[in-house]
């Protein structure tokens, strides 16, 4: 006599090896399925072996993944359970329309999952930290972000990519410091570490924030539009139509920074002649906004002297203030009754389109497309 039971057992073992039956009667199957280097777990039940149809009434349960992978194939895997005349049948179509589904959508293999070990020291680690100070944790533990603030009360985000060897392999983290942040890792190291060492590095750039925010609340910032803490860059007005950008030293943010006028040519090069003439007045226990002051002999206009419209002027060419890569108009006419502004790429393809332009080193000259007086533009490339 054949035990049809024992022939379903061994021909589902040789389709996946570890899909195991749940008990003697083998009329329910649970385990791991092989697809392609991909893992997933399935519960298989079926009815009586010896039935001549076992799997009309069968019940198929996937993990979450495969779920989300069979979201729109539910009807055809049900039609697949009903019209099979055994369980080999079935897995073997099964194993194949699987195969075929993540050749499909080009799905590469996922690594194993992660031991209950590596969740178990994630969350007592997390534990330690503060539960308040997370702002978010990938369900996987994968990634987890923090957040505080400084002695200014401005807020900071650590995020920690945490390897599957963790915590033999270091995190990875990314934040919002002007510098780069790589927390010193020992083996078998832990987050607590990690976050002592980013509250040590906010301290360190206070300075340079608060310079930065005295900038942001004082005068007419150009650009970046929407600065984050790690920018070091800020171009502001410091005349109707010309502008300064300046790059601080995140360590010595009140030392003379990198700087650069913009705006008509004859007052760019008055303002570059007078930087340079003045520039050993710099004083580093002032502001960096006192000193440009105090060189230029002049006041930087401050948001209540100048409205939004006369500052935020759009590109003659584009007609837009920001373009795609978020800039802002940085070239002026140098005619005072025009000083029409331009996005730098949108007048040097503008001017060379034109046949009445010539190059000489990096100058481009043309003509203003408002006013057609000749116009003077730097080009980098």
């Amino acid at each position: 006599i054949i035990n049809m039971a024992d022939v379903q057992k061994k021909c589902a073992a040789d389709v996946f090896p570890l899909l195991l039956p749940c008990d003697y009667s083998c009329l329910s199957y649970s385990g791991p399925i092989n697809i392609k280097g991909h893992e997933f777990w399935i519960h298989l039940q079926v009815s009586d072996p010896d039935h001549r149809n076992p799997l009309k009434e069968a019940g198929l349960e996937v993990d979450w993944q495969l779920k989300f992978l069979l979201k729109d194939f539910e009807d055809f895997i049900a039609k697949l359970l009903i019209e099979s005349s055994s369980l080999v049948e079935f897995l073997e179509q099964f194993k194949q329309f699987l195969e075929d589904l993540l050749q499909t959508k080009g799905v590469a293999p996922k690594e194993r999952l992660p031991t209950c070990s590596f969740y178990q020291c994630i969350c007592e680690e997390l534990d330690e930290v503060g539960w308040d100070k997370v702002l978010f944790v990938e369900p996987d533990l994968s990634t987890v972000k923090l957040q505080c603030q400084d002695e200014g009360n401005r807020t900071h985000q650590l995020d920690i990519h945490l390897p599957q060897q963790y915590p033999v392999a270091a995190p990875v983290c990314h934040t919002d410091l002007p510098a780069v942040f790589t927390p010193k890792w020992k083996s078998k190291g832990c987050l607590i570490n990690v976050w002592n060492q980013f509250e040590i590095s906010l301290k360190q750039f206070q300075q340079f924030w608060d310079v930065l925010d005295e900038i942001d609340q004082r005068v007419w910032v150009l650009e970046p539009i929407n600065p984050n803490r790690s920018t070091r860059m800020r171009r502001f007005l410091v005349g109707k139509n010309t502008s300064i950008r300046v790059t601080l030293n995140p360590i010595h943010p009140t030392t003379l920074p990198e700087y650069k006028f913009y705006g008509p040519e004859k007052d760019v090069v008055q303002l570059n002649t007078k930087f340079s003439k003045e520039m050993d007045k710099w004083n580093n226990s002032v502001s960096l906004l006192v000193n440009i002051e105090n060189i230029l002999e002049l006041n930087v206009p401050s948001k209540s002297e100048l409205t939004k419209e006369e500052v935020m002027r759009d590109c003659g060419v584009c007609f837009n203030h920001s373009n795609d890569s978020g800039e802002t108009p940085d070239v002026v006419c140098s005619v005072d009754k025009c000083a029409q502004a331009y996005h730098r790429t949108c007048i040097i393809e503008w001017i060379r389109r034109h046949r009445q332009f010539r190059k000489s080193f990096n100058l481009l000259y043309g003509e203003c497309p408002f006013c057609r007086q000749p116009l003077q533009v730097e080009d980098s490339t």
